[in-house]
């Protein structure tokens, strides 16, 4: 898997999180586990935490920003701006393939804070979680709004140069 599949695998297990469940770190990929007296003393054996999880958090969401970033500068997505004539089928397949791959993580961005926020009431208590869980809800949901108004922009691109056929 590349690093962008996993930051979409471990964004959808986050989105998986239901109220009480916990996050475990200890494997290469997130799982989300309901809380038990294994769960506890597995937890305190490998050294999962709350903090953990939220690191991992953060890290998968700032890997969907970063690559999402990224995509914003690609040549490819402008390939129906400016005086083209025409456009190639590999140019087309690369903005349709990279349009997609943004709808995605936006998508999916989305889709993580239902997770997050239940993950933060599995910690009632605990203001750190909140504080932070409400940071990454926060980068999500900017993120999520600047794809979303990226991809707008271009599709008005598409349908003018479309159109002026």
């Amino acid at each position: 898997m590349s690093i962008l599949d996993d930051a979409l695998f471990d964004a959808r297990k986050i989105s998986e999180v239901q109220r009480g469940e916990v996050i475990s770190t200890t494997g290469e990929r997130l799982n989300v586990e309901r809380p038990s007296i294994l769960t506890s003393v597995y937890r305190t054996i490998y050294h999962d935490s709350r903090d953990r999880s939220l690191k991992r958090i953060d890290k998968c969401i700032k890997l969907l920003v970063g690559f999402s970033d990224l995509m914003f500068e690609s040549k490819y997505l402008d390939v129906f701006c400016g005086n083209h004539n025409e456009v190639s089928t590999e140019a087309l397949e690369k903005y349709n393939y990279r349009t997609r791959v943004l709808g995605e993580i936006s998508e999916v961005l989305v889709s993580m804070i239902g997770g997050m926020n239940n993950f933060a009431s599995t910690y009632p208590e605990d203001a750190d979680v909140s504080s932070r869980m409400e940071k990454c809800i926060k980068k999500v949901l900017a993120q999520a709004t600047k794809i979303q108004s990226f991809l707008s922009d271009l599709q008005k691109g598409r349908d003018k140069f479309e159109s002026a056929d």
